[in-house]
């Protein structure tokens, strides 16, 4: 005799058989054969939702993953951005070095221009003073 497991057919098949009125015993034995098939029922359900769960997490954990390779790519592009940022702001520290010398050198520029001019001034009066001694 024994349970449906032994003898390899499905949970239908075993309940059929159990419900034939030639294959059936006494109404303990019968009792306790739908009691067998309702927990292989159950397992069976418990399985099928086990597993479902096992696919489900499986699934968030390949999300995860990709949201993980996503983060890092963000990070090293703002790492870029960031250099190429402090790179920028470099340059501009430089380009305000030059014009800050290009204005140095331009008041260098008129100071000698202004001091050119004086002298010029100052030969004009020598010249003068050359030109009335020299008549």
């Amino acid at each position: 005799a024994g349970g449906g497991g032994a003898t390899g057919l499905t949970p239908l098949e075993e309940a059929k058989m159990l419900l034939n009125p030639s294959r059936r015993g006494s109404g303990q034995a019968m009792q306790i054969r739908m009691e067998v098939l309702t927990l292989r029922e159950t397992i069976n359900e418990l399985e099928k939702r086990l597993s479902e769960t096992v696919d489900k997490v499986a699934n968030q954990h390949s999300e995860l993953e990709g949201m993980r390779e996503l983060e890092n790519k963000v990070a090293m592009r703002e790492l870029i951005l960031a250099k190429k940022d402090t790179d920028i702001r470099r340059r501009d520290d430089r380009i305000a070095k030059f014009e800050e010398e290009i204005r140095r050198r331009d008041a260098e520029i008129q100071r000698m221009g202004t001091e050119i001019a004086r002298m010029d001034q100052e030969m004009a009066g020598v010249d003068d003073e050359l030109g009335k001694k020299v008549q």
